[in-house]
């Protein structure tokens, strides 16, 4: 992950905790779906802006048990019954500006078993 500037030493390692991870495992979704089993935060209410595309927003998250000014986006596209795309964006102005945001993906690799693949890059 790369860092920017603006973020203080070790702060955006610690938002990127709130991004998804690449990752290999098995992800068994609700019917009907819902993307609240993608991100497990009671702060982040998602509502769906059309067919197949979801958005969520939290301000002020905790992070660590450390209630804090930070806020968060997610965006989800249901592309198939087998694949979703996204993207996460989280940011926190503290004594600077920084801000982390990774696109990520869910695709069926088989029964059961979904891959996420996510990109982390630090603005």
């Amino acid at each position: 992950m790369q860092s920017s500037a603006t973020c203080v030493p070790g702060m955006a390692e610690s938002l990127a905790q709130l991004l998804p991870a690449q990752r290999s495992e098995d992800v068994q979704f609700s019917t009907p779906f819902h993307p609240a089993q993608l991100v497990d935060n009671p702060a982040i209410a998602w509502e769906q802006r059309g067919p197949n595309h979801f958005v969520a927003t939290a301000n002020g998250l905790t992070l660590q048990g450390f209630p804090l000014p930070m806020n968060a986006r997610y965006e989800l596209h249901v592309l198939s019954p087998s694949r979703m795309r996204g993207e996460a964006k989280v940011e926190m102005n503290v004594w600077q500006p920084c801000q982390v945001s990774a696109p990520f993906e869910f695709s069926h690799q088989g029964k059961g078993t979904s891959t996420t693949k996510a990109a982390t890059t630090s603005r």
